[in-house]
């Protein structure tokens, strides 16, 4: 099989199990029978892991490196920095902070990613991890006041699941079917996606009182996450396959 098929095919079978497993949460959650294991610490423990998702979500988007695969040619070290572009239009993709050298832009710098990135001032911003990293902010926010401050909810669990799981399912969907996506687009989306991740727990959590169900939960949020980054690489070496230009990244 040729393997622009296989990773097709592959791709889709992430985005199918996303879709099954979420189903099958919800099943499990609000239609089967209910089975508790409810504990005095059951919102601490779920809100601690779910922050410390979020926390390291955070910490990623600046240190993108790892989960960037993209199929062009590095210049040589000698030819390149680490922060810009050589010439009379430098823009900056990464800064230092206190002695650490973080990246909040790690697309090259050619039309074809135009549609990835923020450009303020000299500095470039990778829209997609800034809405991931807004989003978990949000989400961070948001868990502290739900599992450890106890804040009152009035809409029903049911409402507030569907509601999260509409945001995590539009976000997958929109790279499966969209070619393009602009900045604040990407930005939006992967934000929401974040918060729909917050509102599925809150009601999966507020119907079934289950901390077995809440982590298992959890752990589809990280395959969300995989499934998300596997379907941007793949936009990546789409573009970087057709682009004739110099790669200058």
């Amino acid at each position: 099989m040729p393997e622009g098929k296989w990773k097709t095919r592959y791709l889709f079978f992430l985005v199918f199990v996303s879709f099954s497993t979420l189903c099958l949460i919800a099943v499990t959650a609000f239609l089967s029978p209910r089975v508790s294991d409810d504990f005095a610490w059951r919102k601490h423990l779920t809100g601690s892991i779910f922050s410390m998702l979020c926390i390291l979500g955070i910490l990623a988007v600046f240190f993108p490196r790892d989960c960037d695969r993209r199929p062009h040619k590095e210049r040589p070290i000698s030819e390149r920095s680490d922060f810009s572009l050589q010439g009379e239009h430098d823009l900056q993709k990464s800064s230092w902070i206190c002695g650490v050298t973080v990246t909040h832009g790690h697309h090259p710098l050619c039309p074809p990613y135009h549609q990835h990135e923020f450009v303020f001032g000299k500095k470039t911003l990778c829209s997609a991890c800034m809405g991931l990293f807004f989003g978990a902010l949000i989400s961070l926010a948001g868990a502290w006041l739900v599992f450890f401050q106890q804040f009152p909810h009035s809409l029903p669990d049911g409402i507030i699941f569907s509601l999260g799981a509409v945001l995590i399912l539009f976000d997958l969907t929109s790279y499966v079917i969209v070619n393009q996506l602009g900045p604040v687009r990407r930005f939006s989306f992967n934000a929401l996606m974040i918060v729909g991740m917050l509102l599925a727990l809150v009601g999966v959590d507020s119907r079934a009182h289950s901390f077995t169900l809440n982590v298992l939960l959890i752990g589809f949020f990280v395959f969300v996450l995989f499934t998300r980054i596997n379907l941007s690489q793949d936009r990546h070496e789409q573009i970087c396959a057709t682009c004739e230009q110099t790669c200058t990244a």
